[in-house]
C-alpha cells in the first residue's frame, strides 16, 4: 500500500470518528441540561477515574494505552470546557 492510500484509509477513519464527535457531543449538551437542571457540578472525579478504569479495557494493544488515556483526557476536556462554555452563555 502507498502513501497516498494510507492518507485515504486514515481519512476515512477521520470521517468516522467526526461523525462520533458530533454524536457525542450532542449528548453532552443532554449531560449539561441534565446537571444544570439537577444542580450537579460540571466536573466529577470520581466519575472521571470510573472511566479510565472502564475504558483502559476497550484497548486491545495495550502498547497504545498511555496514547489511548491522552486521547481520552482530551475528550473529557473537550467535554468539560463545552458544558462550561454552554453554561457561560446561558448567564449572558
Amino acid at each position: 500500500m502507498d502513501l497516498q492510500q494510507l492518507r485515504e484509509k486514515i481519512e476515512k477513519i477521520d470521517k468516522k470518528l467526526a461523525s462520533l464527535f458530533e454524536e457525542r457531543m450532542k449528548v453532552i449538551e443532554e449531560v449539561r441540561v441534565y446537571k444544570n437542571s439537577n444542580n450537579i457540578p460540571v466536573y466529577d472525579s470520581d466519575r472521571e477515574r470510573d472511566m479510565h478504569k472502564k475504558y483502559e479495557d476497550y484497548i486491545t494493544d495495550k502498547n497504545l494505552m498511555s496514547y489511548y488515556i491522552m486521547f481520552l483526557e482530551s475528550v473529557l476536556l473537550i467535554s468539560k470546557n463545552y458544558m462550561y462554555d454552554k453554561n457561560q452563555d446561558k448567564l449572558s
